[in-house]
C-alpha cells in the first residue's frame, strides 16, 4: 500500500474547501446569513462600505499578481478575444438579428467591459503588456 496517501490530520474548520462544500450543500434558505442591512443604521452603512473596499482592495491585488505572470496574460487576452473584446461590431453586416441574439452581444459585451475595467483599475501596465505580447506573438 505504498502507492497511497497518508491521511493527514487537519481540522475540518480550517479548511475552505470543506466550508465552501458546506455552504454549497446547504439550501439557500438554510445558509446561516448575516443580519441583513439597516441602511438607516449609520454604523452599519458606514461597516458594509469598509467591508466593500476591503474586498475590492483584495481582488485588485489578486488581479495584480495574477497579470504578473505571462502564462496568466495570454489566458486572459484569449478569453478577451474569444468574447470580442477586440472586435469592432457584433454582427455581419446586412445581417438581419433576432432580439434574443442581440441582447446575448449586449450582455456579453457588458462582461467584457466589466473584466476590462477591473483588469485596467488594477494592472495597467501589465494589461498594456499583455496586448503587446499578444501582438508580437501573432
Amino acid at each position: 500500500m505504498s502507492d497511497v496517501l497518508p491521511e493527514v490530520d487537519v481540522p475540518r474548520e480550517e479548511t475552505w474547501w470543506n466550508e465552501a462544500r458546506v455552504m454549497h450543500d446547504l439550501a439557500p434558505l438554510e445558509r446561516p446569513e448575516a443580519r441583513p442591512l439597516d441602511a438607516s443604521d449609520p454604523d452599519q452603512v458606514k461597516a458594509a462600505r469598509r467591508d466593500q473596499r476591503v474586498a475590492a482592495r483584495a481582488l485588485g491585488v489578486t488581479i495584480h499578481e495574477m497579470m504578473g505572470l505571462r502564462e496568466v496574460r495570454a489566458v486572459i487576452y484569449r478569453w478577451l478575444d474569444r468574447m470580442g473584446a477586440f472586435r469592432a461590431h457584433d454582427f455581419p453586416f446586412g445581417m438581419p438579428m433576432d432580439a434574443l441574439q442581440l441582447a446575448r452581444n449586449a450582455a456579453q459585451r457588458e462582461q467584457v467591459q466589466m473584466l476590462t475595467a477591473d483588469l485596467m483599475a488594477a494592472a495597467p501596465e501589465q494589461y498594456l503588456l499583455m496586448l503587446k505580447e499578444a501582438q508580437s506573438d501573432e
